[in-house]
């Protein structure tokens, strides 16, 4: 029977799969405030300006030890998610850049520095949940990886994109649509 309703007006079956989307990526994303910005004073003033951001949930951490341009050891990324944590951090993903050709981060490169991230986070008795993603370099090569199904999510499916510094994609509209097709939260 609904077969035959979408026969005679499809436009209302794409209105119903655009709608119930929708409604789960907003019930996936909007569960409560994650985030509390306080400006502290400076306001329109050059150099002045000072605004805390206090959150329990970072999706945008190169804690994960030579793997790209953050931390580089293994000590350093657990002093800074001790840090984060006495701040008030509940939840870390890992996201190291994955840019063609200077860094090309693995799955398999990534799983295996969590697992040794998360063993000293444990032996330290630090209780964030940390999970790993990436942060993409939009361009031909994520579109390859996106087509292998090789894109590295986190556990909340949210994969971190980012543009060149020479300019804009021309991928961009290709790799969105496919990244939300295959139900990432880019």
């Amino acid at each position: 029977v609904e077969n035959r309703a979408i026969a005679k007006r499809p436009e209302r079956a794409i209105a119903k799969r655009s709608e119930r989307s929708i409604t789960k990526r907003e019930d996936f994303r909007f569960k409560k405030p994650s985030i509390k910005i306080i400006p502290l004073g400076g306001i329109e003033e050059i150099g002045k300006n000072i605004t805390v951001f206090e959150y329990e949930d970072d999706i945008h951490a190169h804690v994960l030890p030579g793997l790209d341009d953050g931390v580089k050891t293994m000590d350093e990324a657990v002093m800074i998610v001790k840090r984060m944590e006495r701040m008030g951090l509940k939840r870390l993903t890992c996201t190291p850049h994955v840019a063609y050709p200077a860094m090309i981060n693995t799955p398999k490169d990534v799983e295996s520095m969590l697992f040794v991230l998360k063993l000293r986070l444990q032996e330290e008795g630090v209780r964030v949940e940390v999970d790993s993603g990436a942060e993409y370099r939009m361009g031909e090569f994520m579109l390859e990886l996106l087509e292998r199904g090789e894109i590295m999510a986190s556990n909340r499916g949210e994969v971190l994109v980012e543009h060149s510094f020479v300019g804009p994609s021309n991928y961009v509209d290709d790799i969105l649509f496919g990244l939300q097709g295959r139900g990432f939260c880019p």
